[in-house]
């Protein structure tokens, strides 16, 4: 659950709509405001997913993996700015509190025999 947490976090931080992704992306006309991404898992597997609405698939591609590509290179060393940081707090402490409470409904609705 905990990587799942980070995983949903890391998706919002990087390519969310506060992030330097969007912004970048959004003011070169590459996404428009339904861009958006997203960590999913399956049996055994965890997935990300970046995508949206473009005028220009082929650069908007390129965009992303330039920057993904960035990120990897800079690794853990990028900072954020203290607003940034606040927010990106905020947004894990309501994924915490989603799953916390999502979970407590998930336990109240199983049947118990």
């Amino acid at each position: 659950m905990l990587h799942d947490l980070v995983s949903e976090l890391a998706m919002e931080i990087l390519f969310g709509k506060s992030s330097d992704t969007y912004q970048e992306l959004y003011e070169e006309r590459l996404i428009l405001d339904d861009f958006g991404a997203s960590y999913g898992i399956g049996a055994g597997i965890g997935y990300g997913i970046i995508g949206g609405d473009t005028p220009e698939p082929d650069r908007l591609r390129d965009g992303l993996l330039e920057r993904i590509r960035r990120l990897i290179e800079r690794g853990s060393g990028a900072r954020t700015s203290s607003a940034r940081a606040q927010v990106h707090r905020g947004i894990h402490q309501g994924l915490q509190f989603s799953r916390v409470h999502c979970q407590s409904l998930q336990r109240i609705s199983s049947p118990r025999f």
